[in-house]
C-alpha cells in the first residue's frame, strides 16, 4: 500500500511536466509545413516523365513516317493514361506540402500558360479540354502553390498532346517539333524549381 501511495505521489508531482513533454511531442508530430522544401520525388518524377515522353515522341515520329499501326492514338491510350496519372501523383504531393499556398502573378506560370495557348490551333475545342479555361485557372494562381501550378501546366500540356494525337490519329514530325519544346520547357522549369529549393533559394 505504501508503495502504491508513493508511486501516486511521485506521478502527481511530475505529471505536469510529463504532460507538457507529451503535448510537445504530439504537436511536433502533427505540425504541417506551410512552405515546402525540396522534394526528391517530384525532381525524379519530372525527370523520368520527360525521358519517357522524349522517347515516346521519337517513336511516334518514326511510326508516323512509316505509317505503322503503332502511330495511331488508340495504340497509345494506355501510355497517356499512365503518364498522366504519374503527374497527378506529383500534383498531389505538391498540394500536400503547401496546402494553403497560392501562386498569383508568377511570370513563370504565365509563360507556361502562354505556351499552352500556342498549341490551340492544333486542336478543336472539346468539352473535356478547354484551353482557355485551363490557362485562366493557371493565371489566377488560386488553386495551389507555384509548384502545383507548374505541375498543372505540365499535366495540361500532356492532355493537349493526347488530344492532338487523337484528333490527327498520329503525331507527325512537324507536330512533334512544336510539342516537344513545350513539354521540355515545363519540365525544365519544374526541375529548376525543385533544385532551387534544394539549394535553399526562394
Amino acid at each position: 500500500m505504501k508503495i502504491f501511495i508513493s508511486n501516486r505521489r511521485h506521478f502527481a508531482e511530475h505529471s505536469p511536466w510529463m504532460f507538457v513533454l507529451f503535448l510537445s511531442i504530439l504537436i511536433a508530430g502533427c505540425a504541417v509545413r506551410l512552405v515546402s522544401s525540396y522534394d526528391p520525388m517530384i525532381d525524379k518524377g519530372l525527370t523520368e516523365y520527360y525521358e519517357s515522353m522524349d522517347v515516346f515522341l521519337s517513336e511516334m515520329e518514326r511510326a508516323s513516317a512509316n505509317s505503322t499501326a503503332k502511330a495511331t492514338f488508340t495504340e497509345n491510350v494506355k501510355f497517356y493514361e499512365e503518364s498522366g496519372a504519374k503527374i497527378d501523383a506529383l500534383v498531389m504531393r505538391a498540394r500536400a506540402a503547401e496546402p494553403k499556398a497560392n501562386c498569383i502573378g508568377s511570370d513563370v506560370v504565365t509563360s507556361l500558360a502562354g505556351r499552352l495557348l500556342q498549341l490551340k490551333p492544333f486542336i478543336t475545342a472539346t468539352e473535356d479540354l478547354n484551353i482557355e479555361e485551363i490557362v485562366k485557372g493557371l493565371k489566377s494562381g488560386e488553386e495551389g502553390s507555384c509548384t502545383v501550378q507548374i505541375l498543372r501546366a505540365i499535366r495540361a500540356n500532356h492532355d493537349l498532346t493526347a488530344a492532338i494525337h487523337k484528333q490527327n490519329d498520329k503525331l507527325s514530325k512537324p507536330v512533334v517539333a512544336i510539342i516537344r519544346p513545350t513539354i521540355e520547357q515545363g519540365v525544365r522549369i519544374g526541375v529548376t524549381t525543385e533544385l532551387a529549393k534544394k539549394r535553399g533559394e526562394k
